[in-house]
């Protein structure tokens, strides 16, 4: 139950000092990201009434439709215009791409030993192509959201290393040593988590609740199906070497397919076109990185 995540969330608070000083010292989220993330969570909002939103600032519309043309999503002819964007990929698809990019441009690069922003967000971003196609495979509504909680699940990572880089390298260091993930060296290192430092942002930002529960629980156990797809998708990820999210811990992951009632054959499916769209995502690499 969602119940046993949570409590072993408040179980790794307990002790803790809060971190709400240290998430008010962040950026607020821009306007029109803001804007956007509270009117895709109401059913009752326009593509137009977006649209009238994203249109106010250009950068984002540029970048929104950099990755909209990209082969990911293969727009007949291409798109110059966010108007023909919606027609093709759905106003919800180019509303998370907004989201996604504004949220990403809130944190500064890094490098790291070999924890690079590069492979930092490869890894994101195939956590986010993963469970966008799983969420395909099991025909849940709105899989792009899917897309923006796999693509967000560790943005944590980047809010410590804004509030210490000394200890956030540390951290490093002593997670390879120890062959351990950085989800296990942190706690020695910084005193709350990625998990709930991220899950406080997104809070903040008014994210949704898919996402905000993807950031708070991918590292504790859940019968949430939801949760679930974040988390497979993330040991996918670090099982098979796909970029870098600061894990140096070589277990296979606990979390089985047949938890998620997918047959061998669904799994298959899902890995074959994991591949597929994820050659085509790079794109988004350049996106995010500029």
């Amino acid at each position: 139950m969602m119940g046993s995540a949570r409590q072993q969330l408040k179980e790794q608070q307990k002790n803790n000092s809060n971190p709400i000083d240290f998430i008010e010292s962040l950026p607020t989220l821009p306007a029109i990201a803001s804007q956007v993330s509270e009117m895709i969570q109401d059913e009752n909002v326009s593509a137009q009434q977006i649209l009238s939103i994203l249109e106010k600032d250009q950068t984002l519309t540029g970048k929104v439709l950099k990755l909209a043309n990209s082969s990911y999503y293969s727009i007949p002819g291409g798109a110059s215009s966010l108007k023909k964007a919606v027609l093709y990929i759905g106003f919800q698809a180019v509303s998370q791409l907004a989201l996604s990019i504004s949220v990403l441009s809130m944190f500064e690069k890094f490098s790291v030993k070999d924890f690079t922003f590069h492979s930092f967000w490869m890894h994101s971003l195939g956590v986010g192509v993963f469970s966008e196609t799983m969420a395909e495979v099991l025909k849940i509504p709105h899989s792009e959201e899917f897309f923006t909680a796999g693509l967000l699940h560790d943005m944590g990572k980047l809010a410590l290393y804004q509030y210490s880089k000394q200890s956030f390298e540390n951290c490093l260091v002593a997670a390879q040593a120890g062959k351990n993930s950085f989800f296990e060296s942190e706690k020695n290192f910084f005193p709350w988590g990625h998990a709930e430092v991220g899950h406080m942002l997104a809070v903040r930002w008014r994210l949704s609740k898919l996402i905000q529960d993807a950031i708070a629980y991918h590292h504790y156990s859940s019968s949430e199906k939801n949760i679930q797809i974040i988390q497979f998708a993330n040991q996918f990820c670090n099982d098979t070497g796909l970029g870098h999210s600061g894990n140096y811990n070589q277990q296979k992951s606990k979390l089985k397919f047949e938890d998620l009632d997918l047959s061998l054959e669904m799994l298959e499916s899902i890995k074959n076109k994991f591949q597929i769209k994820f050659k085509k995502a790079g794109t988004f690499l350049n996106v995010i990185g500029s």
